[in-house]
């Protein structure tokens, strides 16, 4: 009997996550697309959108009333190391489902 497995796609812009997703779908395997899922969180009206706003303040939902991106120094890998920071208290342990 095959034991189903996870597996996690990681790397930096154009280093080929989406077509390594793709081969592995095209295999028969679920994907998970993360990205797609944060997008939808964060977009207007997004399940995130009233947390984001109560713990970063209204300056981070931009007028159409969704995440705004360009307020977040550290979006994307192309940021240099020095620009992205660690993750802040609220965001270890159980709020972040790690349990630690």
């Amino acid at each position: 009997m095959r034991l189903p497995f996870c597996i996690g796609l990681t790397g930096g812009v154009g280093s080929g996550k989406t077509s390594a997703a793709r081969i592995f779908q095209e295999l028969g395997a679920a994907v998970v697309d993360t990205d797609e899922i944060a997008h939808d969180l964060t977009r207007p009206g997004g399940a995130a959108v009233a947390a984001i706003r109560s713990e970063f303040g209204a300056d981070y939902v931009a007028a159409d009333g969704g995440l705004d991106r360009a307020k977040i120094p550290h979006s994307g890998d192309h940021a240099s190391p020095p620009a992205r920071s660690p993750p802040s208290d609220h965001c270890r342990g159980a709020k972040c489902g790690t349990g630690a």
